[in-house]
Formats: C-alpha cells, sequence, structure tokens
C-alpha cells in the first residue's frame, strides 16, 4: 500500500513538473500549481514522511534528478 502510494506520488509530480515546463502557463495557472504544490508538501508529505521515511527520500533523490534533467534541457 505504501510504496504504491510513493510511486504514485512519485509519477504524479514528476508528470506535474514536466507539464509546467513543456506548456506556457500563464501567472494564473502558475499561482494555482504553486497553491497546489504548496498543500501537497504541508498537508500530505509530512503524514507519508512519518510512515515511510527512507523510500520517500529514495524517490526524492530520483525526482529531483529528474527534475534537474528537465530543466537543463
Amino acid at each position: 500500500m505504501g510504496i504504491q502510494v510513493i510511486i504514485i506520488l512519485f509519477y504524479w509530480k514528476a508528470s506535474f513538473i514536466s507539464h509546467i515546463g513543456r506548456s506556457s502557463f500563464s501567472m494564473h495557472h502558475h499561482d494555482l500549481g504553486t497553491r497546489i504544490l504548496g498543500i501537497f508538501f504541508l498537508k500530505l508529505y509530512p503524514m507519508l514522511n512519518s510512515h515511510c521515511n527512507v523510500m520517500l527520500l529514495h524517490y526524492e533523490k530520483l525526482f529531483i534528478g529528474v527534475f534537474q534533467k528537465l530543466v537543463t534541457n
């Protein structure tokens, strides 16, 4: 259960970031996206983090790698 949730979150975050990178977001959409990410990290992330810390850290490292590739390309 926990691992499935983390994998879903990993793909959601990766696709969300790549979607922002590919499309030319207007300021309104960008603000909305930032708010959604803010809510995600403030509310959901700490809860998950306390349950399965090691797995999340592993996937966060992968996600950061994907994000850096998207930024440099």
